[in-house]
């Protein structure tokens, strides 16, 4: 017999023996099931200190810590571990509480092997009473600014009456919220309970972070045992830090982009290295004040350190590394104004304005022009034409046109220019609704683009019967009205201490669709 042959005999064997998952046929979508548990599902009277589950199939964990989630919360941490291939099983290191009924939700903590198809076979429920405790509590939890679904905050419910609320206790009860911002506290014992809703950004159940999210009820919720009972609204917001703060200093095409924690009155940069800096700062501030836009207006930021001031506060220092700008100016029109002035943007403010190397033709015909300085916008323009409603024209820029501070010009720019008449463009009519709690006080009606984001509004100090708006391109827009109870013409958010909600926002359901030639009337009830 040659002597190779017992080598390649056991290297077969070792190739039968290996474990292959089976090939071919349809691909695997349904999610491990579970066969048996010890305890048994809804066990009561439990005295031990795990839990063992046994699945059909091979499972696997999947990020089970930020998964798993356990109510009432438990004083320590549970271990989970995989037995063998198919069973999991939870470890308690600390003592349970007596006559509570306990969740174990896994949400997408434990999935096949082969595919990752998650666990759905509902949370394991158990007790270490006699009973199981069988009424619930459902709460929505939307953006207080926006009213978009919250999705994976944690929802936290305390006993009334209790002194505890998320900056001091843990909760009795908690949940997360699904893709609809609904969680759903099941299996609690009934009572009164206050509801907090808490963006947690450090996995304490505590809201104990400047940054974090937090909604909370004005009044207790009672349980219930329907399950089709309408969800609590709880709105949640990111409350005004008690502390002014740098939040982030970056350098955005040539400007300095600083935000803070509290809208701003004045900032100011220096020098660390003291004396004056060689150029002025030139501030383009957002519509809050808590974000601004810092243009240098001397030849380079490259001198040491920074000092950022903000309202005479030394907030703190700053060390970027300077990105140079753009080599170019850029120019475009600004594509909604609501108004028949026409509106542009520079890409950076513009220290100097040559018309005699600007030209507006219409048919390759001049036409006399005005182009003065937006009001409140370092790198706006309002052009002004004899251009007529449904004419169009050019505007034409040589380079040198434009020329900004540090010396950087534009290049050869033609940008068409079209004025919106009645055939190209709409009006909306928006009456306002009564509102359910009767305010009529100040508002902000703001309208939305695509994105929802703030393109127009109107701002008043007592909700008018109407808004008019007029020269608008037809497209969707979507409508949010705030009801501005502190007058400053801003949107205010909340605070847990001061027991104050943040202001009230209504959107349209349905948005409005603007059509060329035609006044549209939107109906908001």
């Amino acid at each position: 017999m040659p002597r190779y042959w017992p080598l390649t005999i056991v290297l077969l064997l070792a190739a039968c023996a290996q474990v292959r998952e089976p090939t071919g046929g349809e691909k695997d979508e349904k999610g491990p099931l579970l066969l048996e548990s010890t305890p048994l599902q809804r066990t009561t009277d439990f005295r031990g200190d795990r839990i063992i589950l046994r699945f059909n199939e091979r499972v696997q964990l999947k990020s089970i810590r930020e998964n798993l989630v356990v109510s009432p919360p438990l004083s320590e941490v549970p271990t989970v571990r995989l037995i063998g291939d198919r069973s999991v099983q939870i470890g308690f290191e600390g003592l349970l509480l007596p006559n509570t009924t306990y969740v174990l939700d896994f949400e997408k903590g434990v999935v096949d092997l082969t595919e990752s198809n998650v666990y759905k076979g509902g949370p394991f429920v158990f007790s270490t009473g006699s009973v199981i405790d069988s009424a619930r509590i459902s709460v929505g939890v939307n953006d207080a600014r926006t009213l978009a679904p919250m999705k994976g905050v944690e929802v936290l419910l305390f006993a009334d009456g209790d002194t505890c609320d998320p900056r001091n206790c843990q909760p009795h009860y908690f949940a997360r919220t699904d893709e609809q911002g609904h969680a759903h506290i099941e299996f609690m014992r009934p009572g009164n309970y206050n509801a907090f809703a808490l963006r947690d950004l450090n996995g304490n159940h505590l809201y104990d972070l400047p940054t974090e999210a937090i909604a909370f009820g004005d009044e207790a919720m009672s349980t219930s045992t329907d399950s089709l009972a309408t969800p609590a609204e709880l709105r949640m917001f990111t409350a005004l830090d008690s502390v002014q703060r740098l939040l982030d200093a970056r350098y955005v095409d040539g400007a300095l982009r600083l935000a803070f924690s509290r809208p701003v009155d004045v900032v100011s940069i220096s020098s660390a290295a003291g004396g004056p800096m060689a150029g002025a700062w030139l501030p383009e501030w957002n519509a809050a004040r808590d974000s601004v836009r810092v243009w240098y207006l001397g030849d380079s930021l490259a001198q040491g350190p920074l000092l950022v001031h903000a309202d005479s506060v030394l907030l703190d220092t700053v060390d970027l590394e300077e990105r140079s700008a753009p080599a170019t100016l850029s120019i475009a029109r600004v594509a909604i104004t609501g108004t028949s002035s026409i509106e542009l943007e520079a890409s950076r403010p513009p220290a100097f304005v040559d018309t005699t190397r600007i030209s507006f033709l219409r048919d390759s015909v001049p036409m006399p022009f005005n182009l003065s300085s937006g009001v409140g916008h370092v790198r706006r323009f309002v052009l002004r034409t004899p251009l007529k409603p449904g004419e169009k024209g050019t505007l034409h820029l040589l380079p040198g046109g434009l020329v900004d501070h540090q010396g950087r010009t534009n290049d050869t720019l033609a940008i068409p220019i079209e004025m919106l008449g009645a055939n190209g463009s709409g009006s909306l009519n928006v009456p306002l609704p009564i509102l359910r709690d009767g305010y009529q006080g100040a508002f902000i009606l703001e309208l939305l683009d695509a994105k929802g984001q703030v393109i127009l509004l109107q701002t008043g100090s007592a909700l008018p019967a109407q808004v008019w708006w007029s020269t608008l391109p037809p497209q969707a827009f979507g409508l949010r009205l705030v009801a501005d109870r502190n007058a400053n013409g801003r949107w205010d958010a909340g605070s847990l201490p001061l027991d104050q909600q943040p202001e009230r926002v209504y959107v349209h359901p349905k948005g409005a669709t603007v059509r060329a030639g035609w006044e549209v009337e939107v109906i908001w009830e």
